[in-house]
């Protein structure tokens, strides 16, 4: 029993250390191209804003922004 505990204790220890990180699912996304082209930006800005439907990834992305904006990206992935 003892070491059952011992064992539960350790993975709530390593669960806790492990710094929580936003996905790196859209690491490889070429952002100075998104920002250049106006027709791929804008539905990003319309999601964000709420002033439009939003895509998988904008959601994602409206769900982390202002946290990431507010902490200097202290989540983000280092890629």
């Amino acid at each position: 029993m003892k070491t059952v505990i011992v064992c539960l204790l350790a993975l709530t220890a390593v669960a806790l250390a492990r710094p929580e990180q936003y996905t790196d699912k859209y690491d490889t996304v070429d952002l100075d191209q998104l920002i250049s082209n106006r027709r791929l930006l804008i539905p990003y800005v319309h999601c964000i804003l709420e002033k439009g439907q939003c895509t998988a990834e904008g959601k994602e992305l409206k769900s982390h922004i202002k946290e990431a904006l507010e902490t200097n990206c202290a989540k983000c992935t280092k890629a």
